[in-house]
């Protein structure tokens, strides 16, 4: 496999808990089991002890698209881009690109124009290839300029909701 998603939660962890922090045994494990089939992880987040995932990942070979998570919260994306860029510092070798925002445009967080401003911004900072990640819909009704801001499209297709998810009662 050339690339997977990885967040090292088990059982009832979350990234909602503002107090979590993840076991980096526990993420060492997860990234020698995935070297085993993968050549490459894709994180959402850098923060709560999931940027454990980078040296564990560098130490087995492994590339990593380094996901920073935009929400509504301007403080909190600040954090989420300076430790991205830190780490992105850190590993130049590990690291293959940047993911600035998850969904944010699904999720009604931040307009196309600031997603673009973040993506030019974290480029300038890093020098690595930098993208942005929503479903489909979102990346054929965005302006041009988040289009033109990102070196490649990640675009994920969930066949059995795209954007309107429905809870497991309702399947």
């Amino acid at each position: 496999v050339e690339c997977v998603s990885y967040t090292p939660f088990r059982g009832s962890d979350t990234p909602f808990d503002p107090n979590y922090t993840a076991d980096p045994r526990q993420i060492d494990e997860d990234i020698a089991l995935i070297s085993g089939f993968a050549r490459c992880i894709r994180l959402y987040a850098p923060d709560q002890g999931i940027d454990a995932a980078v040296p564990a990942a560098a130490k087995r070979g492994l590339k990593v698209l380094l996901g920073v998570w935009i929400g509504s919260d301007p403080v909190a994306n600040e954090k989420q881009i300076a430790l991205g860029v830190s780490l992105a510092k850190e590993y130049p070798g590990t690291i293959r690109a940047m993911v600035v925002g998850n969904e944010v445009l699904l999720r009604g967080e931040q307009t196309a124009k600031t997603m673009a401003a973040l993506v030019r911004r974290v480029k300038a900072a890093t020098g690595l290839p930098v993208t942005y990640a929503d479903v489909t819909d979102f990346w054929l009704t965005a302006p041009r300029l988040l289009a033109d801001a990102v070196d490649f499209i990640t675009i994920h297709i969930l066949p059995y909701w795209e954007d309107d998810p429905a809870s497991a009662e309702q399947g």
